[in-house]
């Protein structure tokens, strides 16, 4: 029997047990209790799933997802430190900074996408942004750009659109 199975059939049992038995408070504490003891005592992995790294308790993530990039930070004293940033879409263009109907007088404030505020209203129009950077429909900017162009620091403002990159959590 699966685990999911197995816990199915534990909640249904539980559930008939307490309707049938209208139960006190402290019998349902005891219960939950109970209840909970059962499936934590499930296996955490079975054979070829991929659930759960035991070693580690983290479900793991498509390598596509978690990448590694390299980081370069200058210490107080003007000396370079060298490290590592991981995270999701590192180095990729990050279109969530863009949002629709945000109030805005520049680009700036529509996450730096160049053609995004409309000043005439001003609020952020980020399809419109996305049209003047070449993608016609907001389909073409999640295929091509979103999470998908490569980008670093010093070049996002022009690979980017004005948009930032995906910088991650860095360790130097």
């Amino acid at each position: 029997m699966s685990i999911a199975t197995t816990f199915i059939f534990v909640i249904a049992n539980f559930i008939s047990f307490y309707s049938l038995t209208k139960i006190s408070k402290m019998r349902t504490v005891f219960a939950v209790a109970y209840l909970v003891a059962v499936v934590s005592s499930f296996p955490t992995t079975e054979e070829g799933s991929g659930l759960i790294d035991e070693s580690s308790g983290f479900m793991p993530v498509e390598s596509s997802l978690l990448e590694e990039l390299p980081c370069m930070r200058k210490k107080r004293d003007d000396v370079e430190a060298s490290g590592r940033c991981f995270g999701a879409f590192v180095g990729r263009c990050n279109c969530n900074a863009c949002l629709n109907f945000w109030r805005c007088e520049e680009d700036i404030a529509c996450g730096g996408l160049k053609g995004a505020c409309n000043t005439t209203i001003n609020t952020c129009d980020c399809f419109q942004g996305y049209k003047q950077a070449g993608y016609p429909q907001y389909i073409d900017a999640l295929r091509k750009l979103c999470n998908q162009k490569v980008c670093n620091k010093k070049n996002a403002t022009e690979e980017c659109h004005g948009l930032p990159c995906n910088s991650g959590r860095c360790v130097c």
